[in-house]
């Protein structure tokens, strides 16, 4: 009787070899997804591991004999085509969801534009750039003025506005950060922090308040960006935006994915919306004089149908 005993016993010590090896490495795989040096020493791992206990457990299994041989091929076979689904699906999934990632960041967008444009038509203006105190210092973003057109009002009257965004009573509403302001995707930036910001500068449709897109738009809503995903995140409720001048525009906007966890292929993508509620995504491939141009509601450029 001793003899089963220890071969059901190799078996299982096998088996356990087998999935934990399985398990730790699609832990591996997922916790490093990001960053493809890291992917495929994970997967290495994993694969060493898996093969040590799964030639341990055959060797086992084979000189005792009898059910515990097949129950080890058995979970042999079973671990590594599980092993390799997890590859390929952590190689295609991110092929297969970052169009609708894409097509989810311009719906906030356009919700964010319509917000602002609710605003303008509540207010006779656009909202300013940041709420500021009497001597003209920034307290909070754009992004707390228009709250109650995102069907946020209870939010915005709990906010102190002639405090400062991280002044104990307004910090305390930062972890409440409505959805809209959420980037999709695996880069979602800081704890409480969006990518969605405007641009300040001369010519910018947040130059100065008090700003009318009937008056103060001569190139056109159409032509002139509102809001755009930058590069970096900041935290909601801060005055901080993307700043037009003279510096490249192109790399403050959007961010660099891999197109895909198994393969390095870098992919870029920003999303921005117009002043019309239009929104529209932007690739390397865009010229920055086009992207400048775009970016003033003054600056009289004509802009090609396809930019």
């Amino acid at each position: 009787m001793a003899e089963p005993r220890a071969s059901t016993r190799s078996t299982l010590i096998s088996l356990s070899w087998v999935y934990l090896a399985f398990i730790a490495t699609t832990c591996l795989i997922l916790a490093f997804k990001d960053a493809s040096g890291l992917f495929f020493v994970a997967a290495s791992v994993g694969f060493v591991v898996s093969g040590i206990g799964s030639v341990l457990g055959i060797s086992a299994a084979r000189r005792r004999g009898g059910i515990g041989a097949k129950l080890m091929h058995l979970a042999v076979v079973t671990s590594l085509l599980g092993i390799l689904v997890t590859l390929l699906y952590l190689a295609l999934v991110d092929d297969v969801l970052r169009p609708s990632r894409r097509t989810r960041s311009r719906e906030n967008l356009e919700r964010l534009a319509l917000a602002i444009l609710q605003y303008e038509r509540a207010h006779g203006s656009l909202p300013p750039s940041a709420i500021r105190d009497g001597s003209g210092a920034p307290l909070l973003s754009w992004r707390v003025a228009i709250l109650p057109f995102l069907g946020e009002q209870n939010l915005f009257r709990e906010f102190k506005l002639d405090e400062r965004w991280d002044s104990p009573s307004n910090l305390s509403l930062l972890a409440r950060m409505p959805a809209v302001y959420c980037s999709p995707g695996p880069n979602r930036g800081g704890q409480h922090e969006t990518f969605y910001q405007v641009l300040v500068g001369p010519g910018t449709a947040f130059e100065r308040p008090g700003l009318k897109l009937t008056e103060d738009f001569p190139d056109g809503p159409a032509e002139t960006i509102l809001i755009v995903e930058a590069a970096e995140s900041v935290p909601w409720t801060k005055p901080v935006d993307v700043v037009f001048d003279d510096a490249p525009l192109l790399p403050r906007l959007g961010g660099r994915t891999r197109n895909s966890y198994m393969f390095d292929r870098g992919y870029f993508q920003a999303n921005i919306v117009m002043a019309d509620g239009s929104s529209h995504g932007i690739t390397p491939a865009v010229k920055e004089y086009y992207l400048r141009a775009a970016a003033t509601r003054n600056g009289a450029e004509v802009l090609p149908g396809a930019w």
